[in-house]
């Protein structure tokens, strides 16, 4: 919030005091408009940090960008070197066949693709209560040596998980989209309701 509001105010600001650099009171000021306060110290060692987050939003604005373009909404960095058949198979779901199987043990579906885990969720084979209880038990087992988790949301992902259950059975399957039913975990800068950010 501090960036658009500083480059708002240096644009207003006199043409040449626009071209130098500003200092800690512009930041304390445009604190001071959210609600915030900071030291001196504090606005000093900010001061850096919302210089480059400054470059780097004029930099975006710079980009000339209709209304008409529509945001991304695949990200798929393929090496240059890959089939276009590879590259085809990767952004498109399985073609209708036979249904995946279910493996004898969930947790080998740990590292299988998303299009392969939601062709399991649509077609029924797997529920996603089940994919979800399996990669909560595997993220305990795991954090105790990789310290990963820092707010873990069991009974949120296995109350959403029946939810979305709920969805596929009523035929909703895939409803939003090659996502549904597919446990995530969201890095914790994310805001949660009702969870520490």
């Amino acid at each position: 919030m501090l960036v658009p509001l500083l480059l708002a105010f240096l644009q207003e600001a006199e043409p040449e005091k626009a071209s130098a650099p500003f200092g800690p009171l512009e930041v304390g000021i445009a604190a001071d408009v959210l609600g915030l306060s900071f030291t001196e110290k504090e606005l000093e060692l900010m001061l850096p940090d919302v210089l480059e987050r400054l470059r780097e939003f004029e930099k975006l604005r710079a980009v000339p960008l209709a209304n008409h373009v529509q945001p991304a909404l695949l990200f798929a960095p393929l090496p240059a070197a890959m089939r276009a058949s590879e590259r085809e198979a990767l952004e498109q779901p399985a073609a209708a066949g036979p249904p995946p199987e279910r493996p004898a043990n969930l947790e080998d579906l740990a590292y299988e693709s998303i299009w392969t885990l939601n062709q399991l969720v649509t077609r029924k084979v797997v529920s996603c209560e089940e994919l979800t209880r399996m990669f909560l038990a595997r993220l305990k087992r795991l954090d105790a040596t990789l310290h990963c988790v820092v707010t873990p949301l069991d009974e949120r992902a296995m109350a959403q998980a029946r939810k979305l259950d709920a969805e596929v059975a009523a035929g909703a399957a895939g409803s939003r989209g090659p996502l549904h039913g597919i446990p995530w975990v969201a890095k914790d800068l994310l805001a949660v309701k009702g969870t520490p950010t």
